[in-house]
């Protein structure tokens, strides 16, 4: 890709990132402009293959905080300590429960 594209090294995500936000329309009207242009060739070759939407995000990671392992880590200790409080609630319940049921 990098020679394909004529980088003589591969750029920062910052860059890829400033590239999208600068030509996102243009992005869009390229990809719009190429189904235009092949859905018709598609649909001729095989129409039942042509209906079929397939994704593939696999070699995409987006910069997200939910891709950080630190923010899986956050969310499973608040979900332990919801857990807990839970629990403590329960048992004061029921402590409290015997309590009024013995007076």
């Amino acid at each position: 890709m990098r020679k394909f594209c004529g980088f003589l090294k591969i750029p920062d995500k910052s860059q890829f990132s400033r590239f999208k936000l600068n030509f996102l329309d243009n992005l869009n009207d390229l990809f719009n402009n190429l189904v235009d242009v092949t859905e018709e060739i598609s649909k001729e070759i095989n129409p039942f293959l042509a209906s079929i939407l397939i994704t593939d995000t696999t070699g995409f990671e987006a910069y997200v905080t939910e891709n950080n392992p630190k923010f899986y880590q956050s969310q499973l200790k608040k979900a332990q300590l919801l857990m807990l409080k839970n629990m403590l609630k329960v048992k004061c319940l029921r402590l409290l429960i015997l309590i009024l049921m013995q007076n």
